[in-house]
């Protein structure tokens, strides 16, 4: 019987304009990694912590956060990380949301596309008893972008989760 343990983390919310970046609480050794729990009760099951901050972008910022994630578990397992609850304003009428765009480790999409999607896994990797794996997830704003630039449109703003499971 496989046990699954599944952790939500990671809000992140981006409104334009201007630049305001939270300091990032991510894990640089393997004693800071966030530890997965296998029963629910070891450990929390769930955490909220913030890859991007909730930044204020404006065209050409761009920002990456990593946190390192551990298996805590009693045996080997297959981490995923899957981007949930995506948030956007109204796609119909705003190019802001194809021009956003988020990116992890080996890919990338437009938050226009990531509403379209659903869930979307982004990792899948074997992480061994103990093994400690880094997630890195960011947002750019190409500096070429003219989206936002109307004011009747008010704050554009984008939100997702990130769900974790081994």
């Amino acid at each position: 019987m496989s046990r699954v343990s599944r952790i939500s983390l990671l809000t992140a919310g981006l409104a334009i304009p201007g630049l305001v970046l939270a300091p990032a609480a991510f894990a640089t050794t393997y004693a800071d990694a966030i530890q997965l729990s296998w029963s629910g009760t070891d450990f929390a099951p769930t955490t909220t912590e913030s890859f991007i901050g909730a930044p204020v972008a404006v065209p050409g910022d761009s920002a990456s956060r990593t946190l390192q994630v551990r298996n805590a578990g009693p045996s080997a397992g297959v981490l995923t990380a899957s981007i949930v609850d995506v948030e956007a304003g109204d796609l119909e009428t705003d190019s802001f949301y194809d021009d956003l765009t988020i990116s992890w480790n080996g890919g990338s999409a437009t938050f226009a596309d990531l509403v379209a999607a659903g869930d979307t896994e982004i990792l899948e990797i074997p992480l061994a008893q103990g093994a400690t794996t880094p997630v890195t997830i960011g947002y750019e704003f190409p500096a070429d972008a003219t989206s936002g630039n109307a004011t009747d449109g008010g704050a554009r703003e984008a939100a997702f989760n990130v769900v974790l499971s081994i």
